[in-house]
């Protein structure tokens, strides 16, 4: 999904959805532990599990090999991060949180942490014919080298309701010093982008 991206969210389709977006980033330190930090925005008071749990796998979109799931420091989240008003009305919130999981002894290589959920509503047909999303970080493994991927610095959390335009400069940083580049996922029901 793309979204928050360092903290901007462009709701799924389903207008009575309670998950409003997310975005991670990783880093690995020399002795192989990622750490992933996580940043998903909700819906106020919609009384539904807003449980996060990433899983290491060796292959894209949860393919591959299952390498376990990683652990939560529980110490770090933060609930609320932030909080707003969307447009419409409906009161959000975004929970920052901290994951970890040691890719120690592991062949050099990419890995993918992969989190999914869905955003069912009982009682309305959503948008589009899927509910289900998810949040994916591939990271780039080299044995005793510490890495991390980029993020995007946006100066505010933009809640965008269907419908409104929006314009946002792409700001995104690697740490590591290499050029960034971009690109766009779009399927049915993207939204439409100006060069």
């Amino acid at each position: 999904m793309a979204g928050l991206g360092g903290c901007d969210v462009i709701r799924p389709q389903a207008f009575a959805s309670h998950y409003r977006g997310a975005a991670a980033s990783y880093t690995i330190d020399s002795s192989g532990l990622v750490t992933v930090t996580a940043y998903t925005a909700w819906r106020t008071g919609s009384g539904v599990s807003e449980a996060v749990s990433f899983r290491v796998y060796t292959g894209s979109g949860a393919t591959g090999t299952l390498m376990g799931t990683m652990t939560q420091n529980t110490g770090a989240t933060v609930n609320p991060f932030t909080s707003g008003t969307e447009f419409g009305g409906s009161p959000y919130f975004v929970k920052k949180e901290v994951f970890t999981f040691s890719l120690n002894g592991q062949a050099n290589g990419i890995y993918y942490a992969w989190w999914n959920s869905n955003a069912w509503v009982a009682g309305i047909q959503n948008a589009v014919d899927q509910n289900s999303w998810s949040v994916q970080l591939k990271i780039a493994y080299t044995a005793g080298v510490a890495s991390a991927g980029p993020t995007m610095l946006p100066a505010t959390i933009d809640f965008i309701d269907r419908g409104y335009p929006y314009t946002q400069t792409l700001n995104s940083v690697d740490p590591d010093g290499t050029p960034v580049e971009y690109s766009t996922l779009l399927g049915r029901g993207s939204p439409h982008f100006d060069p």
